[in-house]
């Protein structure tokens, strides 16, 4: 696997993570209850 896979991959893993914290922290729970 080329090493910009991995870092593409890697850095997704690293927004995915963010936003949960942000969802959880600023949005309401209406949106995590709408999915």
């Amino acid at each position: 696997m080329p090493e910009i896979y991995k870092l593409l991959i890697f850095i997704l893993c690293v927004i995915l993570q963010l936003h949960k914290h942000k969802i959880l922290i600023v949005y309401p729970p209406i949106v995590y209850g709408g999915r």
